[in-house]
């Protein structure tokens, strides 16, 4: 089935050249001159991309792509703008009224025609991404939860890693014994940040039977210090960004449950009902994202689905990173798209983490000082504290 593209601009001659480009090209393409119009339209038909000029006498662009965001039907639409010149310069306005991309007028018909396919194949990956995230689930667990915070990306490259073992660290400072567990068997970035060096593994660890889980764990784990000890993946890139299928992932969580530790787990690119008996027994879950639609986008997905399967919904967190160079959404403009609020903001000095990970250390360790080391350990204390009580954490939060 051709994609559905609705085109909306107030100057007729446009609209008929756009729709005529697309249409040799196999989309299905309805233009409207009213955003009002467009609007009504756009709700019964759902199209697959919407063309937006930003400049339109009844209704301007910025307000129309603010009333698709409020539509829960609408607001993962992509929106590609149309801007003259002069308007790029506040690209920040565009985004935050929910806009995907822009192109500058006059716009050649090829660069019209990339940037459509490269946007719809975007979200075609984005959606089919997380179709395959959460499936539906029964919940199985009714057992306590266990002392554990499970640390996801929305998306890939979203800094989980870097949050994981900084909590960790974190956690371990506070006195409390904790072990990091590297659950991403295709990276298995831990132990390279951390410098550690080990001949076990915890894909092999996840082959044994369930009877000698708990028995065998001591040879498989790394000492990192006293209070820290890891859990290592070992880098597979030829392999799937899975567990092992044969995996007893619910035996395993009950046998790193005995050791009366906190756990602190790095999921990786896991992603369905393999990891559901984890999430469903930990306290906390940290869901790391930028402040970019796509990775917003896929984390109110991942809420959706998961908090109906969580015994308690209340565990999920949603934690912003930001660069040390700004942020091009306000949190408030990321509470919105989310429909959810933010557990906290982490800034991110990516030179500094790197001049950790060269040193093989945590941030949190290199330069326990920094602005950016104590927001981790204030995330860290937060989350112990928030099972004692949930004003814990609405002080880290503001």
């Amino acid at each position: 089935m051709s994609k559905k593209i609705l085109v909306i601009d107030d100057h007729t001659e446009t609209v008929r050249l756009i729709e005529m480009t697309l249409r040799r090209h196999g989309y299905h393409v309805v233009g409207f001159e009213s955003g009002a119009d467009a609007l009504a339209w756009a709700a019964k038909e759902l199209p697959d991309l919407i063309l937006l000029d930003l400049m339109m006498p009844d209704m301007d662009g910025h307000t129309v792509c603010r009333k698709l965001r409020e539509d829960r039907r609408l607001r993962d639409v992509p929106v590609i703008v149309f801007t003259a010149k002069s308007e790029v310069q506040d690209k920040k306005t565009l985004f935050e009224a929910g806009a995907n991309d822009y192109l500058v007028k006059p716009t050649r018909p090829s660069e019209l025609l990339n940037r459509v396919a490269a946007i719809l194949a975007r979200n075609e990956r984005r959606l089919a991404e997380i179709d395959s995230t959460f499936e539906q689930a029964a919940p199985t667990w009714q057992e306590e939860l266990v002392p554990g915070i499970a640390v996801l990306g929305a998306r890939g490259g979203v800094g989980a890693t870097t949050v994981a073992i900084n909590l960790a660290a974190a956690l371990a400072g506070l006195g409390r014994p904790t072990t990091l567990v590297d659950l991403d068997v295709q990276q298995g970035h831990v132990a390279l940040y951390l410098g550690a060096s080990f001949t076990r593994s915890i894909d092999e660890w996840l082959r044994l039977p369930a009877s000698r889980l708990a028995a065998a764990l001591s040879d498989y784990l790394i000492a990192y210090d006293p209070m820290l000890d890891i859990l290592p993946a070992r880098p597979q890139p030829a392999q799937p960004a899975v567990l092992p299928p044969t995996a007893p992932l619910a035996d395993a969580l009950a046998a790193l449950a005995q050791r009366q530790r906190m756990l602190v787990f790095d999921m990786g690119r896991n992603r369905g009902d393999a990891i559901m008996p984890l999430l469903q027994r930990v306290q906390h879950i940290v869901i790391c994202i930028r402040s970019e639609r796509a990775a917003i986008s896929a984390a109110r997905q991942i809420i959706e689905h998961l908090a109906p399967e969580l015994p308690r919904p209340e565990a999920l967190h949603i934690v912003l990173l930001e660069s040390d160079h700004g942020t091009p959404l306000t949190r408030r403009a990321v509470e919105g798209l989310l429909e959810h609020s933010l557990f906290g903001v982490l800034t991110l000095d990516y030179a500094q983490i790197a001049g950790a990970i060269d040193h093989n250390l945590p941030l949190v360790c290199t330069q326990p000082e920094s602005p950016e080391s104590q927001r981790f350990k204030e995330l860290a204390e937060a989350l112990v504290a928030v099972e004692e009580t949930r004003a814990a954490g609405e002080t880290w939060k503001n």
